[in-house]
């Protein structure tokens, strides 16, 4: 499977903010739409009195003497973030720096430890959806239903844990028959999608 994110911290070098090292992202200059990036801002040269965006929310605490941000970015496709000075008769931006904003990639589902195409876990009761090992970012998903048809039966339940109606069902079916699962889920500060799997019987 394509590599969607590379570990560790890409460098952005700033007039004012020095180095920007962005967590996890797959460019130096991405953040992810609905998500929580975390940045580590140095500073060089200049200071700023402030740090804002253009789109979104933003928060900031000071560690080890460098400002650790998490940027939340809004609906549109870029976000700005600004250095702020005060002085006596207004706020002058001293520095910026444009991201682009991109929807987080998707995530798989598992049944158990497996996911899609592979052997169907049967001794597993909890469904998950969740990013494979490739890719670092540290999302987090909940599964608000499921639902599967089995034998043409619809079977569903909310939340994450399959129903013994289901694994019941399951023990049933001929060795070469698939089991598939759709699942409706909810990221963090995200609306809700669908995503689905089969698994070999």
């Amino acid at each position: 499977m394509k590599k969607l994110m590379y570990f560790g911290c890409f460098l952005l070098q700033l007039n004012v903010f020095g180095q920007i090292a962005v967590e996890n992202s797959e460019a130096q200059n991405v953040l992810y739409r609905c998500y929580s990036n975390k940045l580590i801002v140095g500073v060089t040269g200049s200071s700023y009195d402030s740090l804002k965006i253009d789109s979104g929310t933003i928060s900031a605490t000071t560690v080890d003497g460098k400002q650790e941000l998490i940027i939340v970015p809004g609906g549109s496709n870029s976000c700005t973030l600004y250095a702020l000075k005060y002085n006596k008769t207004g706020i002058d931006t001293i520095d910026a720096r444009v991201f682009k904003v991109k929807p987080l990639p998707p995530p798989l589902l598992f049944w158990g430890t497996n996911t899609d195409g592979d052997k169907a876990s049967k001794s597993a009761t909890r469904l998950d959806v969740r990013y494979g090992p490739e890719v670092f970012l540290r999302a987090k998903f909940d599964i608000l239903n499921w639902e599967s048809n089995i034998n043409g039966k619809v079977i569903s339940g909310k939340g994450s844990e399959l129903s013994t109606e289901f694994l019941n069902a399951v023990k049933n079916l001929e060795s070469d028959q698939l089991i598939c699962i759709s699942v409706v889920f909810k990221g963090e500060n995200e609306y809700t999608r669908r995503t689905s799997g089969c698994w070999k019987n």
